[in-house]
């Protein structure tokens, strides 16, 4: 049911954004992809491409700690379908990008209380730099316009790239990402958020921790072993 949702969303939103005709591809086979990595604002970027390059782009952003793995497999392939290329990567400090490990864990904590007292807090990077490496991407791939569509996180990096780089933005398509207002209500309306359906039990099977554990992510220990033995 959410892989429908987000799917529904993206498309229908695409589908008034975009302003040329649309080129509908027979079948329902799953989209081919190429993936590689590639220099983009000083730093590599692992990134899968669907489509005939000769189409317009969308480009998907994932969030915090997702990979380009995360997005479903349904929706680059009904979105080729539809006549578009579609580009997905892993941000920096995920999946296959470069990381940035030296720089440590950020100081929660501290962060906070600086936002707290107006102040800008020290970490390695901001948003803008995110927002950097999807326009360096763009680049790296000859991408003069596309697309934005992004989630939680990677709605603010849209968000980012469409405000400081319109140029380079064909639509904007924020799904679950705030604006950085306070001002603005943290959540949906409750009438609004009454009419999403509840979220799937979660299942991880051992395949995925492994392939979790290999690409980086940080599962608890215990966690670890458990699903190891099964």
């Amino acid at each position: 049911m959410t892989r429908k949702i987000l799917l529904g969303t993206l498309t229908a939103a695409l589908m008034q954004a975009t302003t040329g005709p649309v080129r509908v591809q027979g079948g329902t086979a799953p989209a081919e992809s190429r993936e590689s990595r590639i220099q983009a604002n000083g730093i590599n970027l692992a990134y899968r491409s669907y489509g005939s390059a000769d189409r317009e782009t969308i480009l998907l952003i994932m969030g915090v700690g997702g990979q380009l793995t995360d997005w479903p497999a349904e929706l680059p392939a009904e979105l080729v379908k539809r006549g578009y290329r579609v580009v997905t990567y892993d941000n920096r400090d995920a999946g296959l990008s470069t990381r940035f490990e030296s720089s440590g864990l950020p100081d929660w904590p501290g962060i906070f209380a600086a936002l707290g007292a107006g102040k800008s807090p020290q970490v390695a990077y901001s948003l803008e730099d995110m927002a950097s490496d999807a326009v360096g991407l763009l680049d790296a791939l000859k991408i003069r316009r596309a697309h934005l569509a992004g989630a939680s996180m990677g709605g603010m990096i849209a968000q980012i790239v469409a405000t400081k780089h319109p140029e380079r933005s064909l639509s904007l398509t924020s799904m679950m990402a705030g604006a950085g207002n306070p001002a603005l209500a943290p959540v949906a309306k409750p009438d609004v958020m009454s009419k999403v359906p509840p979220a799937p039990p979660l299942v991880i099977s051992p395949p995925r921790v492994r392939a979790s554990w290999r690409c980086g992510r940080r599962w608890p220990a215990p966690a670890i072993r458990k699903m190891m033995r099964r």
